[in-house]
């Protein structure tokens, strides 16, 4: 049997975007890495109990790629 070796892709700072909203404050927007656990942990952690439950239950959104080009 042959074993599959796994291969780590290069980070796809193409779609590292940053902003500036109305208020003037800077905002990156990117994928999320592997080091990014912790705060992932965290965001999810403080949503409410309200977001948490749509969220498992496939009831919040999700934008779609072609939305934000």
């Amino acid at each position: 049997m042959r074993m599959q070796r796994l291969v780590v892709q290069p980070y796809p700072s193409h779609l590292v975007h940053r902003l500036t909203p109305g208020d003037g404050t800077a905002v990156t927007i990117r994928p999320i890495r592997p080091g990014d656990e912790g705060l992932e942990q965290d965001f999810v952690r403080n949503l409410s109990d309200e977001l948490r439950t749509m969220n498992r239950q496939g009831r919040c959104e999700k934008p779609h790629v072609s939305d934000h080009r």
